[in-house]
């Protein structure tokens, strides 16, 4: 039996088998796009940016310019993070510690979360096996040591020699505030280090250099108010001010002390009064003889300004001095003034 078709008919099932043709290849184009998205995320995935960056630029070049759906929006994002990360390569490749350990914890800053931040994370713990600390704590890598300890990205025992370098490297470039901050975090967390004694005495001569260049006063050497009587130093302090004082000691035995403010006492004297008030909270400080550096500050009233002097102090010797401020043109400073 024979089946004639009309040319209509004919016509429908011509239009119709194209229908199914074009559907078929848009199925094979939309399944190759769908191949190349999957490999690029599983390569991303997997910390292979060379990889991710080819697969997901083919989907991306096979999807329209208007298309904007979350594939297209992620893939635009892994190859910014791969653009990121080979930006930094340099330093990391440099065969320079610090700027190494930078480029990596540039990338950790900006992606925390990503899968190309976990095998940074190793290069860190690297670093600090294979270097000695003062190479890692550069200015350029101190500067995001709160990204290091936000990541726990270095051991308990590595931080405070990289705290106590992190203080000398920004002491070097004459950055004394965040010297000072690096040292007091290191006193602060490790009273009890083999290092405190030598961060005490960076931290004396940091804070000499900062109130220098702060056009801090001069303290006088003391007066003697007579012998100890056991061969030791002694230097009393008295706070004649409603501000905590910070006393620093720089020299033979460093020390950093603090004293309480004085409640009853003048806020602010228009001139040095004739003698010492003898009013506020008095600091004995033993010492070994010999020449300090000496700071002392307010750290309760930031716009006081600090004194600084050179002391030669004396064995077998008490010391007496104190403290109440004036305000001088018309900033308030710490006078210091030998009790009677």
């Amino acid at each position: 039996m024979r089946f004639r078709l009309s040319i209509k008919q004919w016509l429908f099932l011509i239009v119709g088998g194209s229908l199914g043709i074009s559907s078929l290849i848009g199925k094979i184009e939309y399944d190759q796009k769908q191949m190349f998205y999957n490999n690029g995320l599983q390569a991303y995935e997997m910390a292979n940016c060379n990889l991710a960056v080819s697969e997901l630029g083919t989907f991306l070049a096979k999807t329209s310019a208007d298309e904007m759906d979350d594939q297209v929006v992620q893939a635009k994002a892994i190859q910014t993070e791969c653009s990121f990360l080979k930006a930094t390569e340099t330093q990391r490749n440099a065969n320079h510690p610090a700027l190494s350990l930078v480029g990596n914890l540039q990338f950790i800053q900006r992606y925390p979360k990503s899968p190309l931040a976990q095998p940074l994370q190793q290069d860190i713990s690297n670093l600090f096996a294979h270097n000695a600390i003062p190479l890692l704590a550069q200015v350029p890598s101190c500067e995001k040591l709160e990204v290091i300890t936000q990541h726990n990205l270095m051991s308990q025992s590595n931080q405070p020699t990289f705290y106590q370098a992190c203080g000398q490297a920004f002491e070097r470039s004459g950055q004394y505030p965040l010297a000072i901050q690096q040292y007091e975090q290191f006193l602060d967390q490790f009273p009890n280090h083999q290092l405190t004694e030598d961060v005490k005495q960076a931290y004396a001569q940091a804070l000499y250099k900062e109130a220098q260049a702060k056009g801090a006063g001069t303290i006088p050497p003391p007066i003697q108010q007579g012998s100890t009587g056991d061969g030791t130093t002694v230097v009393e302090i008295r706070n004649d001010s409603p501000e905590k004082l910070r006393n620093v000691f720089g020299g033979p035995t460093p020390r950093v002390e603090e004293l309480e403010p004085c409640p009853d006492c003048k806020r602010i004297y228009e001139s040095p009064p004739k003698e010492c008030p003898n009013q506020g909270p008095v600091g004995r400080y033993t010492v070994n003889p010999g020449q300090y550096r000496v700071v002392v500050k307010s750290i309760s009233d930031s716009i006081v300004v600090p004194y600084t002097g050179d002391w030669p102090l004396a064995a077998n010797t008490r010391y007496n001095n104190c403290f109440y401020i004036v305000r001088r043109n018309p900033v308030p400073e710490a006078i210091p003034s030998p009790s009677p």
